[in-house]
């Protein structure tokens, strides 16, 4: 690894913990620079401005959680079981330290700048969630018939926000505990298979009777 490289994950990572302690108004290049050990100059090298960075970080660490989440469509398995474990992979990102700051700090910042979401959106347009991925291999290998497998993903993602995810962090609720989050994904699979217009499934009673 060149040094250059290492410069750059330095910065990365001195950004981070700076964002961390004093959030992103109150981190300034020059505390970045200093905290990396590297100058002004070579921070500016690297990034641009304050936006680019905020945005390159976010990016990387969403990258990361999104590994986090191995399960890959496999078509000699059985669907319900593979749905139900990559669920669990993902409700179990909202209990990662590094996941929820991200939300936290990204989120805030994002509604109060526009220029900023878009930044973001540049970055993150490559990255396919894993769910969307599953659901687009399934449906390309004909084991699901799914018109529009991208917005199914969205609507999956919005079920386990809206009840995991956002009380956690606006409400101040606890985590799921293990029969919530159970449940929460039998739901969620139930309405994943339902809106499968050929589902193997349909005369099943529940999507939780497949596992």
């Amino acid at each position: 690894m060149n040094l250059s490289v290492l410069k750059h994950q330095d910065i990365l990572s001195a950004a981070m913990e700076l964002f961390k302690a004093k959030g992103f108004q109150g981190t300034t290049m020059q505390a970045i620079a200093d905290a990396a050990g590297v100058s002004k100059r070579t921070l500016y090298r690297h990034f641009p401005n304050k936006d680019k960075l905020f945005s390159r970080l976010i990016g990387e660490l969403s990258k990361q959680c999104i590994q986090n989440v191995t399960i890959r469509f496999k078509p000699d398995q059985p669907l319900a079981s593979q749905l139900r474990q990559l669920l669990e992979e993902k409700l179990a990102l909202f209990e990662n330290p590094d996941f929820l700051w991200l939300v936290r700090i990204a989120v805030p910042e994002l509604i109060i700048c526009p220029e900023r979401a878009r930044l973001l959106t540049e970055v993150l347009h490559h990255q396919e969630g894993p769910l969307t991925q599953w659901l687009k291999d399934a449906n390309d290998a004909g084991a699901i018939d799914c018109l529009h497998p991208i917005s199914l993903a969205k609507q999956v993602q919005g079920m386990l926000d809206g009840t995991a995810l956002w009380p956690q962090l606006l409400g101040g609720s606890m985590p799921l505990n293990s029969q919530e989050k159970s449940d929460l994904i039998s739901n969620a699979i139930r309405f994943i298979t339902s809106s499968n217009s050929q589902s193997p499934f349909a005369t099943l009673p529940a999507a939780h009777a497949l596992i």
